[in-house]
């Protein structure tokens, strides 16, 4: 069986979750001897590359057997005999739609349900992005398959760096990922703990909309708290971030796994995350959970992180614990196994 992996989503500009599922998922089925075999468009622009996926991917999958695609996309018209797995990270384009561009939203609930009507297999990251997707799409419920990610090798303990007193945001800069109530959480403990926040991220790009405005925050901030670090997405710089900080701040609205809490865990670095469905189910009892909505209760929970070195260490030890119970290679066996089954 030869495979075909819709690499489309690897030269994007700004690198995501998405794309380090993507990243790392081909590399694990890759070291697993799995016949995948990669392709990338040649265009450069957001809608050279879709209208390549939509109409250049089919014709070079015609020597192929199964044709994965793993960032939501895949083409829509598709021959028959070959079979497509797709997956669905989220439904954000509609939860929180005003997150978005109009062309992104019209884009994708134009092609999602027509995406999930012509897949053989639909994996998605989480039960709880599984939850959603059959609640809104039943019809398709039955392609659905849970494959969690995890962190890669190059997140671990770092014994012999010191920590400095800092709290880490590792996202976008998506109105999803509520950086704003987060630099509103800082600014009302700021005085009371020596900590800087580092800011980890790259811009957003067409699909989003513009943030809410950080200026109010800020302007209570003195202005060496606050580093904006901009994109890091080598993995090992990033794991260097986290064996850094003393915290790791992941305030999302929404999300559909929550991949910097699993690295940052796999680190050692405790983690505050917003209490929502996917990242209770990929933390566990692993992090301090608070209302994501709430700044007062964001920043009680930094401030209590901050202050209690035993429950710092506490976390920790749950984290590395926890992250350990994920792996790539475990994600790779099971999508290579959904891919197989699908063959019937």
């Amino acid at each position: 069986m030869r495979v075909l992996y819709d690499g489309r989503c690897l030269q994007h500009e700004h690198v995501g979750g998405v794309q380090r599922y993507a990243c790392e998922l081909l590399a694990a089925l890759q070291k697993r001897g799995c016949p995948v075999e990669p392709i990338y468009p040649r265009c450069r622009s957001a809608v050279g590359r879709q209208l390549w996926e939509q109409f250049v991917l089919p014709r070079a999958s015609r020597g192929y057997e199964a044709l994965l695609c793993p960032a939501n996309m895949a083409p829509w018209r598709l021959p028959r005999r070959i079979r497509l797995i797709v997956t669905l990270h989220s439904l954000a384009f509609l939860r929180f739609a005003e997150a978005y561009s109009p062309a992104f939203r019209i884009w994708y609930r134009l092609m999602i349900p027509r995406i999930l009507a012509r897949a053989d297999a639909v994996l998605t990251v989480s039960h709880a992005s599984a939850d959603e997707i059959a609640k809104e799409y039943p019809q398709y419920a039955g392609k659905l398959h849970v494959t969690p990610l995890a962190a890669s090798a190059a997140f671990r303990p770092a014994p012999d760096v010191t920590r400095d007193r800092a709290i880490v945001y590792v996202g976008d800069l998506s109105r999803i990922k509520n950086l704003h109530r987060l630099l509103e959480a800082f600014a009302q403990i700021a005085k009371d703990i020596p900590h800087a926040l580092w800011i980890v991220g790259g811009r957003f790009g067409p699909a989003f909309a513009s943030p809410p405005s950080w200026a109010d925050a800020i302007a209570r901030i003195e202005p060496n708290r606050i580093r904006f670090l901009g994109p890091i997405v080598n993995a090992a710089e990033l794991s260097n971030l986290y064996c850094k900080a003393e915290i790791l701040a992941l305030p999302s609205l929404y999300e559909s796994f929550g991949l910097p809490a699993i690295e940052a865990m796999a680190c050692g670095l405790p983690v505050l995350a917003s209490d929502i469905p996917a990242l209770r189910e990929t933390v566990d009892s692993a992090a301090l959970l608070v209302d994501p909505t709430n700044c007062t209760a964001m920043a009680e929970g930094l401030y209590q992180l901050a202050t209690s070195s035993p429950l710092r260490a506490e976390l920790s030890r749950r984290g590395l614990e926890r992250a350990a119970s994920f792996s790539w290679d475990r994600c790779a066996a099971q999508t290579w196994e959904i891919l197989e089954q699908s063959f019937g």
